[in-house]
This record gives C-alpha cells, sequence and structure tokens, in this order.
C-alpha cells in the first residue's frame, strides 16, 4: 500500500509540473530568454520534480520499526529511590516506568504503566510496537486534550484497557 501512495504521487507530480508548463509555456518564453534558455527551465522543472517525489516519498514513510530514547521525569521530591535496570530486553510484557531508570534497555511490544511519577530513559531501544498505558484519569485526559488540538501525530493509535495496581 505504500508503493501504490508513492506511485499515486510520483504520477500527480509529473501532471502538475507538465499542467505548468502547458498553462504557462507563452509566459516562460520570457523568462527563458532572461535565464539562459532551455536547458535552464529543463533543469529547474527536473529539480522541481525531484523534490516533489521526495517530498511524497517521505510523506508515506511508516513509524520506525526501531527508535532510541532517552527522557527523564522527575518529581520535586522522590518518594523512593529509583531502580536502576541496565541491558535487559523486555518483550510483550507491561513495563511500568514510574521509580525505574532504563538504561541501554530494549523494549519489543511492551506496554509502558505510567502513574505520573519519576522515571529515567536511558538511550532505550524501541522495537516493533510500543505503547504508553495510564489509569489516571488526568494523564488520560491530557492525553485527550493534546489529540484533540492535534498535537500528537496523526499516525498515532489509542487504545484503552483496565490495569491492575503494580504491587
Amino acid at each position: 500500500m505504500e508503493s501504490l501512495g508513492f506511485w499515486l504521487g510520483f504520477v500527480a507530480a509529473i501532471l502538475t509540473i507538465i499542467g505548468f508548463v502547458a498553462q504557462f509555456w507563452n509566459r516562460l518564453k520570457g523568462v527563458k530568454v532572461r535565464l539562459g534558455g532551455n536547458k535552464f527551465i529543463f533543469a529547474l522543472l527536473i529539480c522541481s520534480f525531484i523534490l516533489s517525489a521526495m517530498a511524497i516519498r517521505d510523506s508515506t514513510k511508516p513509524w520506525p520499526d526501531v527508535k532510541t530514547v532517552t527522557i527523564s521525569a522527575y518529581e520535586p521530591v522522590a518518594l523512593s529511590p529509583i531502580r536502576v535496570v541496565r541491558d535487559k530486553s523486555f518483550d510483550n510484557t507491561d513495563v511500568p516506568l514510574d521509580g525505574f531508570d532504563y538504561d541501554h534497555v530494549t523494549f519489543t511490544n511492551v506496554c509502558f504503566l505510567y502513574d505520573g511519577g519519576s522515571y529515567q530513559l536511558q538511550n532505550v531501544t524501541l522495537k516493533d510496537h510500543w505503547r504508553i498505558c495510564v489509569k489516571d484519569d488526568r494523564l488520560k485526559n491530557y492525553f485527550a486534550l493534546t489529540d484533540a488540538f492535534g498535537l500528537l501525530d496523526s499516525r498515532t493509535t489509542k487504545s484503552s484497557r483496565n490495569l491492575l495496581k503494580w504491587p
């Protein structure tokens, strides 16, 4: 399906350039003389076509399969020390964020359980699918608000899920 989008965009770019040239050919004759002739106009059209095709190709790219992330979020006063998890892998599981520092960890198809507390992710690798799961209604409302204002990526999917309290 991605290649179909690319080729439709590619054909649309060609038709746009042909339409532009056909509509403004008489006007371009004067510009062509001032700018150095047919070669310059041809080069300009080729550049326009290449840039259009690149933009269309980039707009059809899916989410990356692998992403590296570093981020920290700390409460002003941490109630308990942050536990460090280093050089591990988590696959197809729920992973608590609150109170953890994940350092050089790989996550594959996980649900990050977030309750609004302190956490740190240092050079972690996210593979395949991942999501953030919250149970606090304030966080759910915040995500709904950012989505309503268009601040989330349009490719973001939302799901609802009942979560048990993490021990």
